[in-house]
């Protein structure tokens, strides 16, 4: 009959898979975060998202309006060969891998344009093939901009990546 008081001596773990144990457990150490703030003071991080404890880091591609105050005749940033200019951030907290924005008129004309990786609190410049002529003409003409228009991008927020604009005639930069 077997003794059952004797000890019975586990495998010895190989050196790598030590080395994955220690990483996999710091690697823990920094995902765990708490769900809500150490003290009533303390402000969670601003852009951050929280899942099962967890911090999530991700990109949230936004375009930008150069001239907030004229509404969306300011998106109607142009340039002297009538190609709009389109500024599209990042206010993610991780890098958004290349993409495609998208410009449709109301003329039935759109353009994709490629949008280059960016960073964390980085923007970056398109510019678009060359608008409808109508969009300077006295009626003018509305379009949407719309970012990471295939959906290539896993963002925080894919309700801010679609915003109007209207060019009112005369808007060409010279």
């Amino acid at each position: 009959m077997a003794d059952n008081n004797q000890q019975v001596e586990e495998p010895a773990l190989r050196p790598q898979a030590l080395n994955a144990q220690k990483e996999f457990n710091v690697i823990l150490d920094v995902l765990l975060v708490p769900l809500r703030a150490d003290t009533p003071d303390q402000k969670l991080p601003f852009r951050r998202r929280w899942r099962g404890g967890c911090l999530l880091e991700r990109p949230d591609l936004v375009p930008v309006n150069p001239n907030p105050g004229a509404g969306p005749e300011g998106f109607c940033d142009t340039d002297n060969q009538r190609r709009l200019l389109i500024t599209v951030k990042n206010q993610g907290t991780a890098e958004a891998p290349p993409s495609i924005t998208k410009v449709s008129f109301s003329s039935d004309v759109s353009h994709e344009v490629n949008t280059p990786a960016i960073g964390p609190e980085e923007a970056v410049s398109l510019t678009t093939p060359k608008i409808p002529d109508d969009c300077f003409g006295s009626e003018g003409c509305e379009f949407q901009i719309i970012v990471d228009a295939h959906n290539q991008v896993v963002e925080f927020d894919k309700a801010n990546n679609t915003v109007s604009g209207k060019c009112s005639g005369g808007n060409v930069v010279e």
